[in-house]
């Protein structure tokens, strides 16, 4: 059972009766809030035709401090034949906030929480898992939770994986303070919020309306409290190690970081600094000049170990937010994971 959702002037979600909906061979767009079994309640879309039974359904993760709507050229760019899903988790976008009893929002947390929704909705597998950023972790432990049966195949899209807080964020992690408050700024000003050519007037629309709500339930900082965590979760299972799924098809596409980095510490230069704060910066500045481009293509390329069926495509016209910058590389990239998956082929 799910509630409609409609919007008043302001954007704003207004419930109205609960009503059922058909998930898998509905009429799309299909949009609603769905309570799962666990007492979660999330908003979830579907987009593209009657899912044909036993083939393959795309589901959308986004990273941290991202919505569904983020992925709205991704999703209208896709094979016209594939069902997809995207999601808020609780507290981003159309989703209402986590409650006060809901445990840690750790990475594991939150992909029993998304099956959860899916199985009330009526989605069942086989999955293709598409994820972002903090969303990688997100389906890695969906993995876990369903096996490789369940997933047909993975897209991770500059992912984070086990190592990556470890390895590349706290190292960066004085970037922070020494833009304070001007971060948001600093992102628009060094081309990381690049890429809105791509959306429609409606579809950046929403991700105004949903960066707002966001920015009230403070949804990301609950996340991003538990990254070490949801780090060390991920790497006691093993899954690089023991090749987690099998022969099903893993695209990895690795964007450029580096670029974004050197954009903000560019932006930060230009600001006034004390003498404590440049030496720091400088020290970032060498690590990102020096070693960043090599660490982050390593963890990149590390995830290719989950199949034996992996491929490695570089998004070279991106920074971190590929989603936004080349959406057309993510879908083809998508599109064809979800063919070779109808072949039996990648």
């Amino acid at each position: 059972m799910a509630v409609r959702q409609c919007e008043n002037d302001e954007g704003g979600v207004v419930t109205s009766r609960s009503v059922g909906h058909d998930w898998t061979t509905g009429t799309t767009p299909l949009e609603a809030v769905v309570r799962g079994s666990g007492g979660n309640a999330l908003f979830l879309a579907a987009s593209g035709p009657p899912r044909i039974p036993e083939q393959p359904v795309v589901i959308f993760e986004a990273g941290v401090g991202a919505c569904s709507s983020n992925w709205g050229p991704v999703r209208r760019l896709l094979d016209p034949r594939i069902r997809s899903y995207c999601y808020d988790r609780a507290g981003y976008g159309r989703s209402p906030p986590a409650s006060s009893s809901s445990p840690p929002r750790t990475a594991g947390a939150l992909a029993t929480e998304l099956l959860d929704v899916l199985a009330s909705a009526g989605v069942e597998p086989p999955y293709i898992l598409v994820a972002h950023s903090f969303g990688g972790m997100i389906a890695r432990e969906a993995v876990a939770l369903l096996g490789p049966d369940d997933v047909a195949g993975l897209v991770l899209v500059d992912a984070n994986q086990e190592k990556t807080h470890r390895d590349l964020r706290e190292p960066l992690e004085p970037l922070d303070s020494l833009a304070g408050p001007k971060m948001s700024a600093l992102l628009d000003e060094s081309g990381l919020l690049a890429g809105g050519e791509h959306y429609t007037a409606n579809e950046l629309h929403r991700l105004a309306l949903d960066a707002e709500r966001e920015t009230t339930t403070k949804a990301s900082v609950a996340e991003a409290a538990q990254l070490e965590t949801s780090s060390e979760s991920l790497a006691r299972k093993g899954q690089l190690e023991t090749m987690a799924l099998g022969m099903q098809p893993v695209t990895v596409i690795r964007g450029g970081t580096k670029r974004d980095y050197q954009r903000v510490i560019a932006a930060i230069q230009r600001s006034e600094l004390d003498n404590e704060a440049r030496q720091v910066l400088e020290r970032l500045h060498h690590l990102v000049e020096k070693e960043l481009e090599r660490v982050d293509d390593d963890l990149q390329r590390e995830q290719m170990r989950l199949s034996a069926n992996s491929r490695f495509v570089r998004a070279l016209q991106s920074g971190h937010a590929v989603i936004a910058t080349e959406p057309q590389l993510v879908a083809d990239e998508v599109s064809s994971v979800w063919e070779s998956c109808l072949r039996g082929s990648f």
